[in-house]
């Protein structure tokens, strides 16, 4: 008989979570979600489905007031949606997942809305969310020529001209944290109000991410001056040999500069044979442009997208 159990102490939702939540990419790291757990104090329900041989299904959700939905931990939304990417479902068989799910609702009498999920044939991941994009180096060789080689001769001679548009003048620094505020100014001076930024329980958990990954040399920050002036600055991870990109700010001052600064992080992909470069979700056109390979993430939800359209009003 399949028992489902709910769980909302911090202490045994991590250790829960560090039993079943494989430390593939960094997302899988509780220490990564704990960064914006604490801003953003989401009520947990995290939950166990359970039989005499142990546990078959582990769903970490947290309550999301605003939308009045369970979403995934720990439940950073923006606009009513969650952001951090590559969320897994763990469980025996859809009708475990399905228990879990049940019982979550019936506990907190919400609805749910659970997205950015690996997909998992066996656990009806198939209604798409977002796509993400990848960059794979290896398909190139390691090499940057061989990148190029993707293209037409036209279109690589475009990319590597628009790439090197300011490099007589321009100054790369890596790793100086304190840019992390500049990054932070520059977005939201280009975004406004529907920068991730402009919500400071989002800042201020990004603050803890950037302080924990420095402090555990999982820290890449690459800020670009032209002319002693910011020009671009980028937050990424590294972990288990992937290249995250996390955050970026861009001056919009410097037309062009996300390009010559995604640049970067392909050359840097590249010298270091990481497995690949994660861009994230966001359907930006560039990313197709730069022949990034697409990566679509699921969702699973009972829930009317348009809460979230009133919730950004």
């Amino acid at each position: 008989m399949l028992t489902c159990k709910i769980h909302t102490d911090t202490a045994a939702c991590r250790r829960l979570w560090e039993m079943f939540i494989p430390r593939r990419v960094v997302f899988d790291l509780w220490d990564v979600r704990e960064s914006f757990h604490r801003t953003f104090s989401r009520r947990l329900c995290f939950i166990t489905a359970e039989t005499k041989d142990g546990i078959k299904g582990f769903l970490p959700l947290c309550e999301i007031p605003e939308t009045g939905t369970l979403g995934f931990f720990p439940g950073e939304s923006w606009h009513g949606k969650t952001w951090l990417e590559q969320n897994r479902l763990f469980a025996d068989s859809q009708e475990t997942l399905n228990a879990m799910i049940t019982c979550a609702v019936k506990h907190t009498g919400l609805k749910y809305h659970i997205r950015y999920l690996v997909p998992d044939a066996q656990l009806g991941t198939d209604t798409e969310d977002e796509t993400g994009y990848l960059f794979t180096p290896s398909a190139y060789g390691y090499s940057m020529e061989g990148y190029y080689a993707s293209f037409s001769g036209r279109n690589a001679k475009k990319m590597k001209k628009e790439a090197s548009v300011y490099e007589n003048s321009v100054e790369v620094v890596y790793d100086r944290t304190e840019d992390f505020e500049v990054l932070i100014k520059m977005n939201t001076d280009r975004f406004g109000g529907d920068s991730y930024f402009s919500d400071e329980r989002f800042a201020n958990g990004f603050r803890n991410l950037i302080k924990y990954l420095h402090v555990n040399n999982m820290l890449r920050m690459t800020s670009v001056l032209v002319d002693g002036e910011y020009a671009a600055i980028d937050a990424g991870s590294i972990f288990n040999n992937a290249y995250t990109l996390l955050a970026g700010g861009t001056n919009a001052k410097f037309p062009g500069i996300a390009k010559f600064i995604n640049t970067l992080h392909l050359e840097y992909t590249c010298t270091m044979k990481f497995d690949h470069a994660d861009f994230l979700c966001g359907n930006f056109s560039w990313k197709s442009m730069f022949h990034l390979e697409p990566r679509p993430l699921y969702k699973i939800s009972n829930t009317d997208e348009s809460v979230f359209e009133v919730c950004h009003a």
